[in-house]
């Protein structure tokens, strides 16, 4: 079975296997995308702060990036299949083909299942990342400590229907790899002192309200986190004659909880 990512600052070099017992700090290394309309997935390291992924009971440390390229087959690249829009990539680190530093692969299997094509048993999840919706490249984002944070919106979802809940399905991983959701919100009103609302569960549950103070201004709230209480399901009320609005930005998951 896989194991749990370490990255710490003393014990073993790259190329140098390091006992458990060596890592100083429990926690798996982030990776980000830092340029527009990109497909490639970056995992920092230096001699200064290297990353250390445990796979298996080994401890494999890079001092430079590893790199993942959605366009890419294979190791460094897509498991299996082609980059499609709106989709969730699941991050996973693999052994290098040789030495103690290690890989990126992106699969669409989630680590509740298989994990990646071709790597079974022989990978640690990192967290997963979606594609835009309109295009098959990846936002400019941040994925640390299990925080997608995304600089640009993944899906929006917008709605003029009143008195009810509203259903808006987006694409995002489910629970419980998902915790919370990463979302903004738009309100505009038609009549001073109304309010439109974003729930995670129909008819209650933890809601986030925007109030139009002033007419036809449009009042936003966020980016804030909401729990995932229905996987890829959220809802929307406000009052009759105005128009509500939900951005996703990103989301919270426990990457811990997988090995």
């Amino acid at each position: 079975m896989p194991s749990k990512v370490f990255r710490g600052a003393s014990g073993g070099g790259a190329g140098t296997p390091t006992d458990i017992a060596a890592a100083s700090v429990s926690f798996k290394p982030g990776f980000e995308n830092n340029v527009l309309n990109s497909t490639t997935i970056t995992c920092v390291a230096s001699s200064a702060a290297p990353a250390r992924v445990l796979i298996n009971g080994a401890i494999y440390t890079n001092t430079s990036d590893a790199v993942v390229g959605l366009t890419v087959a294979g190791r460094s690249g897509l498991d299996t299949g082609s980059v499609a829009a709106a989709t969730v990539y699941y991050v996973y680190a693999i052994p290098a083909a040789s030495g103690a530093t290690f890989n990126l692969v992106a699969s669409i299997t989630a680590p509740t299942g298989a994990g990646p094509t071709g790597f079974t048993d022989t990978w640690s999840y990192l967290g997963c990342v979606s594609t835009l919706a309109g295009s098959a490249d990846l936002p400019e984002f941040t994925h640390y400590n299990g925080l997608f944070a995304s600089g640009s919106t993944l899906e929006s979802e917008t709605s003029t229907t009143s008195a009810s809940d509203q259903t808006h399905t987006f694409v995002s991983p489910a629970k419980p790899i998902m915790k919370y959701w990463r979302v903004r919100c738009f309100f505009r009103g038609t009549v001073a002192d109304q309010y439109g609302q974003v729930k995670t569960i129909a008819g209650g549950g933890d809601a986030i309200q925007v109030r139009a103070s002033v007419t036809t201004v449009l009042n936003f709230f966020g980016p804030s986190l909401l729990p995932c209480n229905t996987s890829n399901t959220l809802y929307s009320f406000f009052n009759a004659g105005h128009s509500f609005q939900i951005l996703l930005v990103g989301w919270q998951e426990n990457p811990m909880e997988y090995p």
